[in-house]
């Protein structure tokens, strides 16, 4: 990512979008009892790999030989439950207009390629195949760059997700007029009912069955997606041909004016 210089106007429109009022998106959701429940089946079962790894660790049950693979297990559901905090954090942040943005001019193709790079690891243990395609030489916007690296891992964090192996996943940058730029993430996975459509962007609202989908999950990845990219001046939308066709998420964001 690259900062350079902006305009004050910018910075300023940019972070009054930050401390809007924003209405909870209702759709076919869940109760708060269901909500609950979810939460704590997230909770408690990474904790329980950590609890049971660092019980046998400390007893001495764990040969020389597997403490690497009791190590990795450790951390990797430590990492799962950070992610987790982070996002009912973040959540709850944009939504009640107090997230505070660090706003400079980011260029999205850098960002793009290195978020691609972090997530390739991921995609490659699950079979799937990762590919940027960035066809627009210049893609700098004004934002938080943290926020926006988040919006492109939330987005293709969900595409990993939901696509089966063998699949494809293929990540787009061009720039679609001289103020804006589009960025597109678009999968071979299970796809989304038509009737879900409207309401992929909404808090808590998971397909298959809501909050008992298979994949686990809060619903809150994609809904943060849709409040970063507001904040930034820009929007999302999905579009899916319906179960087994994939999907396409696309976010417009404006392009910074660069003094």
């Amino acid at each position: 990512m690259m900062a350079t210089n902006c305009t004050k106007s910018e910075t300023s429109s940019l972070k009054s979008r930050a401390s809007d009022d924003t209405a909870i998106d209702k759709g076919p959701g869940a109760s708060t009892d269901d909500l609950l429940a979810a939460l704590s089946h997230e909770l408690r079962t990474p904790l329980n790999a950590i609890c049971g790894w660092a019980n046998l660790l400390r007893s001495g049950q764990v040969e020389a030989s597997h403490m690497p693979r009791a190590l990795e297990v450790i951390e990797r559901n430590a990492v799962k439950l950070a992610r987790l905090v982070d996002d009912l954090i973040e959540s709850s942040c944009a939504f009640a207009g107090r997230l505070h943005l660090e706003t400079s001019v980011v260029d999205m193709r850098r960002l793009l390629e290195a978020t691609v790079a972090a997530a390739m690891q991921e995609a490659m243990k699950k079979g799937l195949e990762l590919q940027a395609d960035i066809s627009c030489a210049d893609a700098k916007v004004l934002g938080d760059a943290a926020r926006l690296e988040r919006m492109l891992l939330n987005l293709i964090g969900n595409a990993i997700k939901f696509t089966p192996s063998p699949g494809h996943i293929k990540v787009s940058l061009n720039k679609c007029s001289d103020d804006s730029v589009t960025l597109s993430c678009a999968d071979t996975g299970v796809g989304i009912p038509q009737e879900l459509l409207p309401y992929v962007f909404d808090r808590f609202c998971q397909g298959e069955g809501g909050l008992s989908r298979r994949q686990g999950g809060l619903g809150l990845g994609l809904a943060l997606v849709k409040r970063f990219a507001e904040l930034h001046g820009g929007a999302v939308s999905v579009g899916s041909d319906g179960p087994g066709q994939g999907a396409v998420f696309t976010v417009t964001l404006p392009l910074a004016s660069v003094t």
